[in-house]
């Protein structure tokens, strides 16, 4: 999955800063942008909010499953 643009989608979806996006998860400034960024991926607790708020907000999904070649 494409981490970073899944959030950007979103939280931009939802018409907020990323600091209201990170305090509406329960997650700091720096985290979100470090999600953002791809440094970092979020934690499996905060996957799951992030895909069940997409969900309610129609983001598709399946638009940012990254295909691996081998």
């Amino acid at each position: 999955m494409d981490w970073p643009s899944i959030i950007r989608t979103l939280r931009e979806r939802m018409g907020m800063s990323q600091k209201t996006f990170g305090e509406f998860f329960g997650a700091s400034l720096a985290s979100v942008y470090r999600w953002e960024s791809g440094i970092t991926t979020p934690l499996s607790a905060f996957k799951a909010k992030i895909i069940a708020k997409c969900r309610e907000l129609d983001v598709p999904l399946d638009r940012f499953i990254l295909i691996r070649k081998r």
